[in-house]
């Protein structure tokens, strides 16, 4: 198994070699200790201004390309190779599964409306195991303008997750497949979409 995680396309390989995966140039996260022309801050109040409006912040080509196309083609050839596994669950937008509660609630009540999510996962340390592929560990876990970054549009300190497998994780959602509605669960979340559908498969934020 570990012979065919390696094999990862020669763009991955590029993209890796190159280490420069975010785009500094519409996100000059990394001067938030030497801002002299003052584009990290305007970037940072923009974005804590849609945090306080909209309650998230979307950050489009966050990554350049190369980098998205390398971590793509990584996700894809580890699950050609069986890495990771397919999750179907059952569950109200609660994530729990029904509770009858002795019938004290209606069958149209939220907590009674059982809802479908399916989706392919492949955990952190299995991601990391490409090591020619960008290193999500370099990107998000390690540098500090990314933690720092984040840590100012929330307004509170953050810390790096040291679960090695749920620290970061893919979701491969093929035709047929999705993630229903549901409250999430974590105070706050990161999510990279890096392929968009060819058709449905909105992402939605209520």
């Amino acid at each position: 198994m570990d012979d065919k995680v390696g094999e990862i396309t020669t763009m991955a390989a590029a993209a890796a070699k190159e280490k420069n995966y975010i785009n500094y140039s519409k996100y000059p996260i990394n001067q938030f200790e030497n801002d002299a022309d003052g584009r990290y801050n305007t970037l940072l109040q923009s974005s804590i201004k849609q945090m306080n409006r909209d309650g998230f912040v979307s950050l489009p080509s966050f990554l350049l390309p190369d980098a998205v196309d390398a971590l793509t083609s990584c996700i894809l050839e580890l699950e050609k190779v069986g890495v990771g596994f397919y999750s179907t669950d059952s569950h109200n937008v609660f994530l729990d599964a029904d509770d009858e509660q002795s019938g004290v609630l209606s069958p149209l009540h939220p907590s009674r409306i059982q809802l479908n999510s399916s989706k392919h996962i492949i955990n952190a340390s299995d991601l990391l195991l490409a090591k020619e592929a960008p290193n999500l560990d370099e990107i998000f876990m390690t540098q500090r303008s990314i933690l720092n970054f984040i840590s100012s549009v929330m307004q509170t300190k953050l810390y790096p997750s040291t679960d090695p497998f749920g620290k970061f994780y893919a979701n491969i959602f093929r035709a047929g497949d999705g993630l229903n509605y549901h409250f999430d669960r974590s105070e706050y979340s990161i999510s990279l979409i890096l392929q968009p559908s060819e058709e449905g498969g909105e992402f939605q934020f209520l």
